[in-house]
């Protein structure tokens, strides 16, 4: 499986978590990592998705493990605090 079926994962992911919201995403090489802006109702949600937890999942293991980590939850929860996404879980930029 190549990243991009991943990326389209993770899209879809958000789109179906953030219905009627505009995704934006980017890829950061320096940091290896990849960022999205979920564009929700006047409110900006940020998540960023650590390339070591992509390589690690299959595609079709993604949005398990996203619900498991209830990333959609902690997005709304937190506002416009970035959630990022690693291979044990989630934490909040900066941490």
């Amino acid at each position: 499986m190549d990243n991009q079926e991943k990326l389209k994962v993770l899209q879809d992911y958000f789109q179906s978590e953030f219905p009627g919201s505009e995704i934006e995403s980017r890829y950061e090489p320096r940091e290896k990592v990849h960022e999205y802006r979920i564009l929700c109702g006047g409110k900006t949600h940020r998540a960023i998705v650590l390339e070591t937890f992509l390589n690690a999942c299959e595609a079709e293991q993604i949005p398990t493990a996203l619900k498991e980590f209830t990333l959609a939850e902690h997005l709304r929860e937190m506002g416009e605090t970035t959630v990022v996404v690693t291979m044990e879980g989630l934490k909040l930029e900066g941490d």
